[in-house]
């Protein structure tokens, strides 16, 4: 997964706008000492991890939030084609649009390849945090767990 970040206008860098904590922070058990430096994710890493928190977990999984997630993980399991991958983008604006409302979908520029060969889809999702008005690129590489090609 990488990020690409185009910033329309440098916000005061100094100025926190979001704040997340970090899901990938873990005590190591023999010192007890974070493995991951960081606690609390600000403005553009907390708005990514909340996307991708949001896009993999399976909607319906949450028992007292049956409609937060997406579909995109339960896609997964289904053939690696064209018609697949135009449901994951489907499912990934949809999730987003409804529950990351300062993150605004770009047209045209969020899309899932199947490469047949390794049976991998590779995804990008072009997003405009409309709050700090900056453009990210998300990209992903996402297995495709079909028991038959």
């Amino acid at each position: 997964m990488t990020t690409t970040v185009v910033k329309l206008q440098d916000p005061n860098a100094e100025y926190t706008y979001f704040n997340d904590w970090n899901f990938f922070y873990n005590i190591d058990s023999t010192d007890g000492y974070p493995l991951s430096s960081e606690v609390l994710l600000k403005n553009l890493k907390a708005i990514e991890q909340q996307i991708l928190y949001l896009i993999s977990t399976n909607k319906g999984s949450r028992e007292f939030e049956p409609t937060f997630g997406s579909k995109l993980p339960s896609l997964l399991f289904e053939p690696c084609d064209d018609q697949t991958g135009t449901f994951m983008q489907m499912a990934v604006i949809e999730a987003i649009g409804f529950w990351i409302p300062r993150v605004q979908i770009l047209p045209g520029s969020t899309y899932f390849i199947p490469v047949e060969d390794d049976a991998t889809f590779y995804g990008q999702i072009s997003y405009k945090v409309l709050d700090l008005d900056v453009k990210a690129i998300l990209t992903l590489k996402l297995p495709s767990l079909a028991a038959s090609q």
